[in-house]
């Protein structure tokens, strides 16, 4: 992971956040406001946490101030949690919206995000499991006399195969079937 600084920032960045937001739907918030300041001793990304009573703090206050920079030691510079909050936003590895003051909400990670961090499966790999869930289906509740049925057996294990090999290839059917479902194919 050394060989990559960049994209280990950002995958600490989405962790971070992926972390932060279930922190926060146990507390009942779905969601929280950033600021990001952009220059000066106090560049960087400020998040604003909910609490709740177990936070023991004053029942008046919503949230706490955290800067991500002081939480994540790979970006102890401001100015690039800065760019690296935004590089997400941008290539949509999370859903924000910022406005022209710096400030905003966060609301989530997309799922490319959550497929970077390794909580959601690839595309390819979900498309995978679903062939070989629909193969056990057949083999299990299928009678060994019925040759169509067994004749698909090996079709589902060699999709299955294939997908698990060669993920961007589960990638394009993936985005295929996305857009049929959308009315067309291009």
């Amino acid at each position: 992971m050394d060989n990559y600084p960049e994209w280990t920032k950002q995958q600490l960045m989405l962790l971070w956040f992926w972390n932060k937001l279930q922190d926060a739907y146990r507390k009942g918030v779905g969601e929280f406001h950033v600021l990001l300041v952009r220059g000066g001793s106090q560049a960087g990304v400020r998040v604003f946490l909910p609490v709740d009573e177990t936070d023991s703090m004053d029942p008046n206050i919503h949230s706490q101030s955290v800067n991500v920079s002081e939480e994540i030691p790979e970006l102890e510079l401001g100015a690039e949690a800065v760019a690296v909050f935004e590089r997400l936003r941008r290539e949509q590895y999370i859903y924000a919206n910022v406005g022209r003051a710096d400030s905003g909400i966060f609301y989530d990670l997309t799922t490319k995000g959550h497929v970077d961090i390794g909580k959601f499966p690839e595309p390819g790999r979900k498309l995978a499991a679903a062939f070989e869930a629909v193969r056990r289906g057949i083999e299990q509740d299928t009678p060994t006399t019925d040759p169509q049925r067994r004749a698909w057996l090996p079709a589902l294990s060699q999709m299955s195969t294939l997908l698990n090999s060669a993920p961007e290839l589960g990638q394009k059917v993936s985005d295929a079937l996305e857009r049929a479902a959308g009315g067309y194919i291009g």
